[in-house]
């Protein structure tokens, strides 16, 4: 791309010009100019003149080599060009890519977003320029619970001579000079000569420690061993900056010293601790590090107790799941000593935690120091480790009943995430959105079981978690913090621990949370079958038989003819049913191929036919029955055909079985006739014989008869509604349509007013629909039926769309989607809140089944038909007196 240039001036012999975003070094000779651009900045060496630069590497760098989870980083590079020239990029000039990892994205101007993580993960960002291309490893951070902020100063020191006002309980926590814990120092009583006695925990073991304080406060000793070294002790006793009395000590031996201060438990029933610290709490110890086998990935748990008198009861959980039982006293610095030994006394986990008020965080919080010596005998974590987490506190107020623990709960289902996360766990762990309940118990609706219970008068919980697939299972426990509204723990598996997040929130995804899309129909042929070319036939004997058809009145379908026999002789009988009366008759077939029929009624006009016998043209036995039936003054066409006789070896081309769908047109008004689609089952015998039942929009059942023509056509009509006059009525055809159908043709369907015995549409209706029908083919053992869908969980979409199915007055629920599992072995799984259930028939390829949805007064019969060719589901549902679309798809 060219430049635009802004000439310079130079002396002959050398030179260097320069802007803000290009500098030039020239020698004699050299010719150079000074070009002004937006581009990326170039540092150039001059060589030779006409010299073109083509890039060689390109160098990627961000702005922090690791980045939080939902944070970002800004990325930038720097070309090598083939004269070693360097070109640092503009942000925007590279093309940016996620390679692999956890990145959610990087924009056009190389920011890059970094996405949700179990562990520390890296992630690989690319960039290219000018066919030179770059790779950089940024490592996303993973964070659950937000630590307090900077460690509150240390409260100062003042040595103090002695006085009986000194005289009390003390405790305290001893550290090397790395603020390594190495013990504490408890239950130091001194009475009011100076005398005491205490507790001297250091390097695990415990001794016993006594001895006078000095009038100025001091005291120097040692804590004689059997078989080792004294350990030399040192007291002072002093004031902190508040004034709050405590002793400073060190305990050296074993090659280290410990310092701590050791402070005095002022409060009691005389002297109450504040009321604002007596409460109850909960605290999470966040874990330190991820992806690493040799340390614990769990966060430690557990809840406390101040009393009034400033004593502090606690129990909880480390973050490899040891459980512990821990004590100690409010300090007049609102401060708890905090040490518990582990591991028989081969680690502990102390620190001065701080009670204070850190908006939306935390009421207590402090750095701690957790230590496990190594011990190869230990199956969990044998190497020992020494980490350094912080301790986050919160006071707990309990929840009333039929109140959430956490506020921020939404009042639903699915209002919170669980995250079970480390290495123990496949792929690094995993999420499910669950269902927080207003008795503090968690649901989860799926093919696992997870669930949980929070004990509400300490916000403790614990709870399970089974994969039935894979057999995974998962015991975890943990505690709510209230002030920051989530809940975390840990658990252990494989002698592993691993971390717990429990976050509210209505966002989360879940199975059906997804949009299903836009509403999938069948689809109808686009092309009607060719008509048959026919002439008329004298008679034969080789035209007897049997004969079905229907009648027309232009294009509307209007009756049809039904059990018609032509003897040898030209004998005739049948029935014909127009407009939903029935009507015998019988007749003789001449020799020209006609008959005449007159049908009396009482009080009524004759009924006349006059019928002709025609021949399929080009065939030798598909005979038909054309003509006309007069009635009330209307004339009615004929079109019938004749049953044929197939053989063993010679069967009916079309016979298997099928699946059909009477599909309900796109507009249909569900409050003057049916909604969604008519579904069947077919079965063509090797005679050409057509069984089945169907089973219309509006729940009415009928049974199929007949028999396929030479032509592949078929003809039904059946009657409906008992004596009422309804029926159903039409001619399909046997043909193959790509992806579409093997079986299509329009039936016009009756229900006159006022049925007796029915309540749905009792203004009654006239629908013509289009019926599309579809070869079946039975699954074999293991085999989904659905060949469509994938192999994996909640794999299809239920869809019901069409009127109301609610009895609520104020709830219109037009539209309903959920998802399901369709296993290999044909079973239709569905995990709620509400209740799917469906049943399939391997057999005939028909689902059946009910929806129920109490909290919203839905109550749905539900039925329809696999169409394998279209892969789709299609039927109908019942909402009272009104019906309206069912599919199932793939998702």
């Amino acid at each position: 791309m060219p430049n635009a240039f802004a000439q310079s001036a130079f002396p002959s012999a050398s030179g260097r010009a320069g802007s803000a975003t290009y500098s030039d070094v020239g020698t004699l000779g050299d010719a150079f100019d000074t070009r002004t651009t937006t581009g990326p900045q170039i540092t150039a060496r001059q060589g030779f003149a006409g010299q073109l630069y083509e890039p060689k590497t390109l160098s990627l760098s961000a702005n922090s080599a690791s980045v939080v989870e939902g944070a970002a980083t800004q990325l930038s590079a720097t070309a090598t060009m083939d004269d070693e020239t360097l070109v640092r990029l503009g942000n925007a000039e590279p093309a940016w890519t996620v390679r692999e990892g956890p990145m959610a994205g990087i924009s056009t101007s190389g920011l890059a977003t970094a996405g949700d993580v179990f562990i520390n993960s890296p992630a690989k960002v690319r960039g290219a320029w000018q066919g030179a291309i770059g790779e950089l490893t940024v490592i996303v951070l993973d964070t659950s619970v937000v630590p307090p902020g900077p460690v509150e100063p240390g409260m100062g020191f003042t040595a103090q001579a002695f006085s009986p006002a000194a005289k009390g309980t003390y405790q305290g926590i001893l550290r090397d000079i790395n603020g390594r814990s190495l013990g504490a120092i408890q239950s130091f009583t001194v009475t009011e000569t100076g005398k005491f006695s205490a507790k001297v925990i250091f390097n695990g073991v415990t001794y016993p420690l006594s001895g006078t304080l000095l009038p100025n406060g001091s005291f120097t000793g040692s804590i004689l061993r059997t078989g080792n070294t004294a350990l030399s002790v040192t007291l002072q006793l002093g004031i902190t900056t508040s004034g709050a009395l405590t002793l400073v000590g060190t305990i050296t031996g074993d090659g280290t010293t410990g310092t701590g201060s050791i402070a005095q438990a002022p409060f009691g029933n005389a002297n109450p601790a504040p009321a604002g610290l007596v409460k109850s709490y909960t605290f999470l110890i966040p874990r330190t590090i991820t992806g690493t086998p040799t340390v614990p990935e769990g966060e430690g748990f557990g809840s406390a107790k101040v009393s009034a008198s400033g004593v502090i009861t606690a129990s909880g959980k480390t973050g490899d799941g040891v459980a512990f039982t821990s004590g100690g006293f409010l300090t007049a610095d609102n401060q708890w000593h905090f040490f518990q030994p582990l591991y028989s006394s081969q680690g502990q986990i102390a620190g001065v935690l701080t009670f204070r008020d850190v908006a939306a965080v935390s009421d207590l919080d402090g750095p701690l120091s957790w230590i496990k010596n190594p011990k190869p005998a230990n199956a969990s974590y044998p190497l020992g480790f020494n980490l350094t987490p912080s301790f986050i506190g919160a006071i707990y107020t309990p929840p009333a009943t039929g109140q959430r623990a956490l506020s921020s709960l939404a009042d639903q289902h699915y209002n919170a995430r669980v995250t079970v996360a480390g290495l123990p766990i496949p792929n690094g762990g995993f999420a499910k959105t669950v269902n927080w309940l207003n008795t503090n118990a968690i649901s989860y609706f799926g093919p696992e079981t997870l669930s949980a219970s929070l004990a509400a008068s300490t916000g403790i919980l614990t709870g399970s978690y089974r994969d039935p697939m894979t057999r995974l299972s998962v015991s975890f426990g943990g505690a709510v913090l209230q002030k920051q509204q989530i809940a975390g723990g840990n658990f252990l598996l494989a002698n592993k621990a691993g971390d717990l997040v429990i976050e509210p929130g209505t966002n989360f995804g879940y199975p059906g949370s997804d949009p299903a899309g836009a509403l999938p129909r069948i689809t109808v042929p686009s092309v009607l079958p060719t008509a048959l070319q026919v002439s008329t036939s004298l008679f034969s004997g080789l035209a007897a038989g049997s004969y079905g058809g229907l009648l027309k009145r232009g294009a509307d379908m209007t009756g049809g003819l039904e059990n018609v026999v032509i003897a040898q002789t030209g004998a005739l009988s049948g029935t014909v049913i127009i407009l939903g009366k029935r009507y015998a008759f019988k007749g003789t077939m001449g020799s020209d191929g006609k008959s005449t029929i007159v049908i009396s009624r009482t009080g009524l006009p004759n009924i006349t036919g006059e019928l002709q016998l025609m021949r399929v043209d080009f065939t030798a036995d598909h005979w038909q029955i054309s003509g006309t039936f007069t009635a009330d003054g209307l004339t009615h066409t004929v079109e019938a055909s004749h049953y044929p006789t197939y053989v063993a070896v010679a069967p009916a081309a079309q016979a298997g079985r099928y699946t059909l769908a009477v599909r309900a047109p796109d507009a249909v008004d569900t409050a003057q006739q049916p909604g969604g689609d008519g579904y069947a089952n077919l079965t063509v015998s090797a005679m050409g014989d057509c069984t089945g039942t169907l089973t219309l929009a509006d729940g009415t059942r009928v049974t199929f008869g007949g028999r396929v023509s030479r032509s592949a056509e078929w003809f039904v009509h059946r009657s409906l509604y008992g004596t009422s006059g309804g029926y159903l009525v039409g001619k399909l055809t046997f043909r193959d349509v790509g992806a579409v159908s093997d079986l299509d043709g329009s039936l016009r369907w009756v229900k006159p007013v006022a049925v007796a015995g029915t309540t749905s549409y009792p203004g009654g209706f006239d629908s013509t629909r289009t019926l599309v029908g579809s070869r079946y083919t039975p699954p074999v053992t293991g085999q989904r039926a659905f060949a469509a869908l994938t192999n994996s969980l909640y794999n299809g979409w239920v869809r019901l769309s069409g009127p109301d199915m609610s009895t609520l007055p104020l709830l219109d629920l037009t539209a309903v989607d959920r998802t399901l599992t369709w296993t290999v072995a044909n079973q239709l799984l569905y995990y709620g809140p509400d209740k799917l259930t469906l049943s399939f028939s391997a057999s005939t390829g028909l689902v059946t089944g009910t929806y129920v949805d109490s909290a919203r007064k839905v109550n749905l019969s539900l039925g329809g038909a696999l169409l394998q060719k279209q892969g789709l589901v299609t039927g109908r549902y019942a909402a009272g007196a009104r019906t309206g679309l069912m599919v199932l798809q793939p998702r």
